[in-house]
């Protein structure tokens, strides 16, 4: 088996080339998935690869691919309110297995202020989720105007100029369930703490 290589820089694709004994572009097209190269060369090629600690150009794939690999998840909120809410770590689990399981990564910014389609312009991400969006946040607009591939939660009113995907709860059906409960208990003087008046949830319910 060969020896993975030692120094600081990852061998490239013309050492691998050289190891296995073909053209530089066959082990290309077979690192890349390309057709054109036999099941039992490619396996090969890519055990070369991996015994010299091959590591692929992300950068340089990404160009090829069209595909960076990796979504933005903004939480417009302070970090000690969102690490501190079992709502989004709730919602962090969740979008992170599905991310996974299609193959990318997640990259989370908290609190952020800038722009949030400058992520998708400057190659940082392939997408953008926004969660805990509020109706007045002009990032979000922007991301529409400049069909910037995106979706907030919990989203925006029916009748709002914004038009962009998103994912909703049953926010008025789940007030009635949990007022329709206490009613039950016999329970008639029933206090409701709302949120403020630029939430998606506050105004539903």
């Amino acid at each position: 088996m060969a020896k993975a290589k030692t120094d600081l820089g990852s061998p490239t694709i013309k050492e691998i080339a050289q190891k296995a004994g073909i053209s530089y572009s066959t082990v290309s097209r077979a690192l890349n998935d390309k057709r054109g190269v036999r099941a039992d060369l490619r396996g090969a090629i890519k055990r070369i690869a991996s015994d010299l600690g091959y590591l692929p150009n992300s950068s340089a794939k990404a160009l090829v691919q069209r595909r960076i690999g990796v979504l933005g998840l903004i939480i417009p909120r302070t970090g000690e309110f969102a690490f501190q809410s079992p709502y989004y770590s709730q919602m962090l689990l969740g979008i992170s297995e599905i991310a996974n399981q299609n193959g990318y990564k997640l990259t989370l910014s908290i609190n952020e202020k800038e722009s949030y389609a400058s992520l998708y312009f400057r190659r940082l991400v392939d997408g953008v989720i926004v969660i805990g969006n509020r109706l007045d946040d002009g990032n979000i607009a922007e991301l529409e105007t400049k069909a910037v591939p995106a979706v907030v939660v919990p989203g925006f009113l029916e009748n709002s100029r914004i038009d962009i995907p998103s994912v909703n709860s049953e926010n008025v059906r789940c007030v009635y369930r949990a007022v329709s409960y206490l009613l039950d208990l016999g329970h008639r003087r029933i206090a409701f703490i709302l949120g403020t008046s630029n939430s998606k949830y506050s105004v539903d319910c």
